[in-house]
């Protein structure tokens, strides 16, 4: 301070004809902060009028920024004026900053035993470390965690003192003082923006228990348990709230998205030969998300991935039995393979929503298959009755899971099936067991800011101990959800697997436009009279697609390439998701 009020008394000394305009600022020797940083801090740049009177309270300023770098004993020594010729002159400014101060003493002061040993060891200002005000901003966030994670969100740490001590070696005292302030615990809960969803529905899944203590981590994880709802576009962080009573409770604020979605898929396939005409296929999905805002779930989906195949499934899905957090469904499917033969399906699944990223679940399933008479006869397939039990885990991580910019998902699965085959005479009736698993992969990375790179992998197989896996049984690879390039089902195996490659660009929530690269691979054996045939292949293909959301949901394109396409003979898929 002296010496900056010494070059005060030195500039008003300056006679006034060397006021003009600045040309230049140096700060000779200075090398640890670049010229445009320096001038940021001293608030004068090139091209402005020397000021006398502003001079010294810009020096100050560039001290106190200087200080606030990390450089507590940074000052200025001196200054120098050259006037040049049309009254402009150049500003030398030669500072001096000084050596980083080490940490001597750190003092807490107040609720200091409230702050827990985990905390205290982990703190980086510490006795001998080197001083950063960003590190001392570090601990305090610990510590204001830390206690807010106890019930205490009122905390507070005031920075009394940050005192450098004049020694050979630079040397800080800090002080600081901590108030643990009142105790909260969650004794309410309240929402806004609800308008169809139940309050008791938002209470439950928040997984709170009235009554308990506040926790900043039981808070967000509240937050991301309702988030994870597909009813519930988006929630903000809870606020601590209080009643008339003085109690202490948690307000969200959320809000609902559409609980209707009806997705469309429709496809253009060209004929396979010159004179064949090209075949539309087509998918339908409707899905009621939160029936009577009960967050209740059913679904009606209707498939025909070629001219002789249509699928039809039914879903019934009731949320928080037995005021636990596992789901229950029931379901119903049914495939017809055009006079073939007809599969149906009864199944139940429990799923059990571990954390907010883990969920578990079983399922229990009953098929049977039919088939045409000819079928039998000519084909060989029998009928049969298959009953199966299947225990699966799922990890999801990825932010907007439809969309994501960052995040991982892995899941995966394992199952059991025995099957009683009833052929034409009681000597072909069999036992068989089926071994079966499968697994899910994706990981979205931001490369560069909306630039994404998503990768994904997928898997199945199909074990069984029968002479040969009936053609019903076997995997199905090839379309717009799997392997695109090539026709719905095009492939099938007892083993199948694929990977989609994609980079995008995002465009927004529901929005993005990409280019994709797809490999997939089937393995399947079959009988030949006496000899086992394997048949195996591995195919690629390329493409771009699009996915824009507007104001009636969801458009997507998608345009693919098989390796045999030509550019202009490629698979076309048209999409709409709708939401109301």
């Amino acid at each position: 301070m002296k010496k900056i009020l010494l070059i005060t008394l030195i500039v008003m000394l300056v006679p006034a004809a060397l006021a003009g305009t600045i040309r230049k600022i140096k700060f000779p020797g200075l090398r640890t902060f670049s010229s445009s940083e320096l001038e940021a801090f001293l608030g004068i740049s090139r091209g402005d009028s020397l000021d006398f009177n502003n001079l010294s309270r810009r020096l100050r300023a560039m001290e106190d920024s200087l200080v606030a770098n990390d450089y507590l004993l940074a000052h200025v020594d001196s200054i120098r004026l050259d006037t040049l010729h049309r009254d402009r002159v150049d500003l030398s400014i030669y500072v001096n900053l000084g050596a980083l101060a080490r940490v001597r003493e750190v003092h807490w002061q107040g609720d200091s035993l409230s702050v827990s040993p985990r905390v205290a060891r982990t703190a980086r200002i510490r006795s001998g470390s080197i001083f950063r005000w960003a590190s001392l901003r570090w601990d305090i966030a610990a510590i204001l965690e830390d206690l807010g994670d106890r019930g205490l969100p009122f905390a507070r740490v005031t920075i009394l003192d940050v005192a450098p001590q004049m020694r050979q070696v630079p040397e800080v005292d800090v002080t600081l003082r901590i108030q643990k302030g009142p105790t909260a615990k969650v004794n309410l809960l309240r929402f806004e923006g609800n308008r169809l969803t139940k309050l008791r529905v938002l209470e439950r899944e928040t997984r709170l228990r009235l009554g308990s203590l506040y926790s900043e981590a039981s808070a967000r994880r509240a937050r991301h348990y309702l988030q994870k709802l597909s009813y519930i576009s988006s929630v903000e962080m809870p606020d601590i709230v209080f009643d008339e009573q003085g109690q202490t409770g948690l307000f969200f604020k959320v809000i609902e998205a559409p609980s209707t979605r009806i997705d469309l898929v429709a496809g253009y396939l060209p004929g396979r030969t010159e004179g064949e005409r090209g075949t539309l296929t087509g998918l339908v999905d409707l899905s009621l998300l939160n029936l009577m805002g009960t967050g209740r779930r059913a679904l009606v989906h209707w498939d025909r991935p070629n001219r002789t195949v249509q699928t039809i499934r039914l879903e019934y899905e009731e949320p928080w039995v037995a005021k636990q957090p596992v789901a229950l469904m029931a379901g119903f499917e049914q495939r017809i393979e055009d006079t073939l033969y007809v599969e149906r399906q009864i199944s139940g699944r429990a799923t059990a929503t571990l954390t907010e990223t883990v969920q578990l679940w079983a399922r229990g399933r009953l098929q049977e298959l039919i088939p045409d008479s000819a079928s039998r006869e000519l084909l060989g397939i029998p009928s049969t009755r298959t009953q199966g039990l299947d225990v699966g885990f799922l990890w999801d991580t990825r932010d907007w899971p439809a969309n994501p910019r960052a995040g991982a998902m892995f899941s995966t699965f394992a199952g059991v099936g025995w099957r009683k085959s009833e052929g034409t005479t009681a000597e072909t009736r069999c036992r068989y067991k089926h071994n079966l698993a499968g697994l899910d992969a994706e990981v979205a990375v931001e490369l560069f800011p909306r630039w994404i790179v998503d990768m994904a992998f997928h898997g199945k197989m199909l074990e069984s101990d029968e002479p040969e896996i009936l053609l019903p049984d076997l995997f199905r690879l090839g379309g717009a959800r799997s392997l695109r390039g090539y026709r719905e089902e095009q492939f099938l195996g007892s083993r199948i697997g694929w990977t989609n490659l994609e980079l995008r660009y995002w465009l927004g929530r529901s929005s993005r436009f990409f280019g994709f690269v797809d490999g997939g691979a089937f393995f399947r054996e079959r009988l030949e009279g006496e000899h086992r045939v394997v048949l195996q292949d591995l195919k690629l293909g390329t493409g771009v697609g699009v996915r824009i959301e507007t104001g009636v949901g969801v458009w997507g394109v998608d345009y693919a390439l098989g390796e045999d396409d030509r550019p202009l003979s490629g698979k076309i898929h048209l999409s709409l998701q709708s939401e109301f």
